[in-house]
């Protein structure tokens, strides 16, 4: 991180890093919908980035046996790549498994899902994957960005980005492993407490009074 300043021969200035802060219920899908079968949920933006298409494309590759559904939720930024989706849907037929929330201010409050499905192509600190760790839900996850130092070993599986063989097997693997993984991610319930928005607020502040001092 401070390389490119060092290069110059500058002195590099303390550094504080601060977690992408997350405000949680514990009991956010207490009262979500349940559905039947194997249910995954998908939750962001509608982004050319995150591959909303591929996520689509790798669950229609499953068994016809599994009975799968996925939830989306999320704000559609691009156009163009709902409409990409959407045509994936139409054309897998699997337009009966896929379910449009939009954007919604709580969505674990919605569905109760089995797993979290996160197919950036690129990330930071996501914190939607932050809040299923905390709430004990599986996750298949690409492996961009930092989202491996959130999952726990054991808490969900990570795969390549935008490789949609790779993420189908992970699927499969995931939907064999269910009560695996699933008594893993619940094990991990409640973890991550750094990252709650309580705690991230108090280090703002500690870091703001710091800077302030030091300008006295």
């Amino acid at each position: 991180r401070d390389r490119p300043v060092r290069k110059l021969g500058a002195a590099v200035p303390p550094v504080d890093v601060m977690p992408n802060g997350f405000d949680c219920p514990d009991d956010a899908a207490a009262t979500a919908l349940r559905r039947p079968g194997i249910s995954f949920v998908w939750v962001g933006r509608i982004a050319e980035e995150k591959r909303l298409d591929l996520a689509i494309e790798a669950l229609s590759w499953l068994e016809r046996g599994i009975d799968w559904t996925l939830d989306v939720s999320g704000p559609t930024y691009d156009p163009g790549s709902e409409r990409r989706a959407r045509r994936v849907v139409g054309e897998r037929g699997v337009d009966s498994r896929v379910h449009w929330w939009g954007q919604q201010t709580a969505p674990w409050a919605c569905v109760k899902p089995d797993f979290l499905l996160h197919t950036s192509s690129t990330e930071g600190s996501p914190r939607v994957v932050a809040e299923a760790v905390f709430l004990g839900i599986p996750i298949i996850a690409t492996d961009v960005g930092g989202i491996a130092s959130l999952i726990a070993e054991g808490v969900g599986l990570l795969v390549d980005p935008d490789r949609v063989e790779l993420l189908s097997a992970a699927l499969a693997e995931a939907v064999r492993r269910k009560g695996e993984l699933t008594q893993q991610a619940q094990a991990q319930r409640g973890a991550l407490p750094a990252m709650r928005w309580n705690v991230v607020a108090a280090r703002y502040v500690e870091l703001y009074e710091k800077a302030l001092a030091g300008r006295s």
